[in-house]
């Protein structure tokens, strides 16, 4: 039976399959083309586009013109008087053959490289790449940098000759300062990130290619501000021990100064508390002598210093009681050396032992320490005369309060039924 013999259905039928197969061909071909890039497989989809093509215009229109009982020109006539098995096997065999180009086309992509997975991979890479000519004609160019350039100059990078002489001249938007110029130039992007450009170039079958690589610093910048930083805080300590190293000599000497002068007042404090005492007494030849002699050394000392150990000031004191013939008594656990508690009660006890002498004549004189609930307590008392009425805080008392309420204490004086100082200090507070 010929092809115009058959039932008008069937005819359809066939050529719909054409062109399904015609369709079927361009897609082929252009995967084959463009991923495949195999020989075979490129003129496979090219014969199977042609046949597809002749079949589909010589099957349609000479079918359609031979229904109407026009006349059919050839080679159209001849065709569509070939038999119907041919016309559907070759339907078949085209339709086969286009479906076999376009498969084995995109299993060869899933299996092997072409450009278009090179562009998929270098599109998913972090860096910015760009590769372009001489002339600034862009060869391959990814997402990532296809937006620096956006961001950078609002453009999308069609050139890479401008880029990089804008980036490399800081001529950027506002919102994408350029934080460093030249051959290496590098940029903060609207989103924060540090990128930094480096620009190769290649050689490739004689022609000059150029590439750029734009490369995520912004931990390492980071890092880099953070060590100039403590660089710079580095440089003014370096500069305050030079100025401390050359002060040195002059603050050893004021520290000795200091200490001699301590030295003096601690002992002109002994001598003239033994001089008021001893004055207020009848005095025999030989006491007057022995306090003429305590003067005489004292003049000299300080005449001619002499280098002494630092004694504390509980010491000072100490000696200077023994030195008047003033007893003193410690009760309770003294407070740990260089603590300010320790300096409060060298200070009351120096206060006290001045008016023991001078207003009471007391020759013991009794502290006692008590330490609970994380409070010292002091609390001085002396043997002499009771005082005669209520207590007038002069110099002396007014000063060692203001000492003792910078401290954070408190500080009560009884006159009855005998004199005692009474100070509240908060322990384990150092200097």
């Amino acid at each position: 039976m010929k092809f115009t013999e058959a039932n008008l259905a069937i005819r359809e039928l066939v050529v719909i399959f054409y062109i399904l197969t015609l369709v079927l061909s361009i897609v082929g071909l252009f995967v084959a083309v463009r991923l495949c890039k195999k020989r075979f497989v490129t003129a496979l989809s090219s014969a199977v586009f042609v046949l597809s093509f002749i079949a589909v215009f010589l099957t349609m229109r000479g079918s359609f013109r031979y229904r109407v009982g026009k006349s059919v020109f050839e080679p159209s006539l001849t065709v569509i008087n070939l038999p119907l098995w041919l016309h559907i096997s070759a339907a078949a065999i085209l339709f086969t053959l286009g479906v076999f180009s376009l498969v084995y086309s995109a299993l060869w992509n899933g299996k092997n490289l072409s450009p278009v997975s090179i562009k998929e991979s270098v599109d998913k890479l972090p860096a910015g790449i760009c590769f372009y000519e001489e002339s600034g004609l862009v060869r391959l160019v990814n997402d990532e940098m296809n937006g620096i350039s956006v961001a950078a100059t609002r453009k999308t990078l069609l050139n890479g000759v401008e880029f990089f002489a804008k980036i490399s001249s800081g001529e950027t938007e506002e919102n994408c300062p350029s934080l460093k110029t030249g051959g290496e130039p590098v940029l903060r992007l609207p989103d924060d990130k540090i990128v930094s450009f480096r620009k190769y170039t290649h050689k490739i079958n004689g022609k000059t290619i150029f590439e750029i690589v734009a490369t995520d610093i912004t931990k390492e910048y980071g890092l880099a501000e953070e060590a100039e930083r403590k660089l710079e805080e580095l440089k003014k300590i370096n500069e305050r021990l030079i100025a401390y190293g050359e002060n040195v000599t002059e603050l050893t000497r004021e520290k000795e100064i200091l200490a001699a002068k301590i030295r003096i007042h601690d002992d002109m404090g002994k001598i003239l508390l033994l001089t008021r005492r001893k004055l207020g007494e009848s005095l025999t030849y030989g006491e007057k002598s022995e306090l003429t002699s305590f003067w005489q050394a004292e003049i000299s000392a300080m005449k001619s210093p002499v280098k002494k150990p630092r004694k504390s000031d509980l010491q000072v004191i100490a000696e200077t009681a023994k030195l008047i013939g003033v007893t003193l008594i410690f009760e309770g656990e003294k407070p740990k050396k260089d603590d300010a508690n320790e300096k409060i009660l060298a200070a009351a006890l120096r206060e006290c032992l001045t008016n023991a002498v001078s207003h009471a004549d007391g020759k013991t004189l009794t502290t006692k320490i008590e330490n609970a609930d994380g409070y010292c307590v002091l609390k001085f008392t002396n043997d002499g005369r009771k005082p005669d009425g209520e207590i007038v805080e002069g110099g002396g008392l007014s000063g060692l309060r203001t000492l003792v309420a910078r401290e954070g204490g408190e500080m009560v004086v009884k006159s009855k039924p005998q004199f005692e100082l009474i100070i509240k200090l908060r322990q384990g507070k150092q200097l």
